[in-house]
């Protein structure tokens, strides 16, 4: 199961596929909850979240749409004074510094703050990333991989995107690249399936076989 050589330009989502941010992400949503007033989440429940979409969990915990973006801003906040706590999954830093040295142009497209994800690249000594691009909005990754097209002068067919979230999926799908779903994110296999990724994976080692 290995990609087409061509494709040398890879895109990274960062929570949930480089960054273990799920139980720092948790502990923080909670924290905003009672803020705003929103329901609280609790660990027994985490099963169910993982196996739902953004939209569905907004309407579970009744966040109104609105709050949404300033419910994201308080969470990145809250994360930076933190960061030290959160790790990089087993194998990913090996892994992404020999996908650098075999030639791959490694960018990263996420929903999570440019100044928090170079800050914990510092932090762990992942500087192998050409590009990083940081969303505003939950939902605006497709447009960041068209900007990475026309930054980087290159065809869609030379690009795959790597995500643990189904709106991961569904951006690349819009943007007609090919995406791999792995499954030690937010979101879980079952999830990921019923949005039909290029490609699952469930360990780094499988991710390992598809490129090298």
């Amino acid at each position: 199961m290995q990609i087409d050589k061509k494709k040398d330009h890879i895109l990274f989502d960062f929570d949930g596929t480089l960054a273990d941010t799920l139980p720092l992400g948790f502990e923080l949503y909670n924290e905003v909850a009672e803020q705003y007033n929103f329901i609280p989440a609790v660990d027994s429940e985490l099963p169910q979240l993982m196996n739902m979409t953004i939209m569905e969990i907004l309407k579970v915990k009744e966040i109104p749409l609105y709050m949404l973006p300033k419910t994201l801003l308080n969470v990145r906040k809250k994360m930076k004074q933190r960061l030290i706590e959160v790790s990089p999954f087993e194998g990913i830093k090996d892994f992404l510094l020999d996908l650098k040295k075999a030639g791959y142009h490694l960018s990263i497209i996420s929903s999570n703050s440019k100044e928090n994800m170079v800050k914990f690249f510092e932090i762990h000594e992942m500087n192998v990333f050409n590009y990083i691009y940081s969303s505003t909005s939950l939902f605006g990754k497709d447009k960041l991989i068209k900007h990475y097209l026309k930054a980087v002068k290159t065809t869609k067919e030379s690009v795959i995107y790597i995500g643990d979230e189904v709106r991961d999926i569904d951006s690349a799908k819009v943007s007609k690249i090919d995406v791999i779903g792995v499954t030690w994110g937010y979101n879980d296999r079952n999830l990921i399936e019923q949005h039909e990724p290029t490609y699952i994976v469930d360990s780094i080692t499988e991710l390992r076989e598809i490129f090298f």
